[in-house]
């Protein structure tokens, strides 16, 4: 089975290279500066591990989950110009919960760095299409209640 992707958008090179002239380590502007005259093309890092979906959360935790956190910590660590996108903030904990101080200091200086970043805040990626709204509060005010360990 072979999948193939095009992608079509009309950018404009001069409006992106305004993204860099402000001292900001976040977002855009945490991005290497670019060459208005090319096509720069941002490629996203992130998770996405459902909680029990094919399997427990827990099974899928224990088989997956922790070595795929685990080797994304060390790969950014290794390239100070790789970044990545944590989103299931149950499985985030439950894989710091298993680190060591010197792990947790260096996941915290690569937050800080703007390397590792923790969007969406849930517990875990509802599925907005057939959730109820209290289900999906919920889920957000767990995941929000445990990130402020990370300022």
């Amino acid at each position: 089975m072979q999948f193939f992707f095009f992608f079509t958008t009309t950018i404009n090179p001069a409006k992106l290279y305004e993204l860099h002239e402000t001292d900001v380590r976040c977002g855009y502007q945490s991005c290497p500066v670019i060459d208005p005259e090319k096509l720069n093309v941002h490629l996203i890092a992130h998770s996405y591990n459902s909680l029990g979906w094919t399997s427990t959360a827990e099974t899928l935790f224990y088989k997956n989950v922790q070595y795929i956190i685990s080797s994304v910590v060390d790969a950014l660590q290794v390239d100070p110009n790789r970044k990545f996108i944590q989103v299931e903030t149950a499985y985030f904990h439950k894989w710091w919960e298993l680190q060591n101080d010197y792990v947790k200091n260096s996941v915290k200086q690569l937050i800080d760095e703007g390397r590792l970043v923790i969007t969406n805040g849930g517990w875990s990626m509802n599925d907005e299409a057939t959730s109820h709204y209290q289900s999906i509060i919920d889920q957000f005010t767990l995941g929000h209640r445990y990130l402020p360990k990370f300022n």
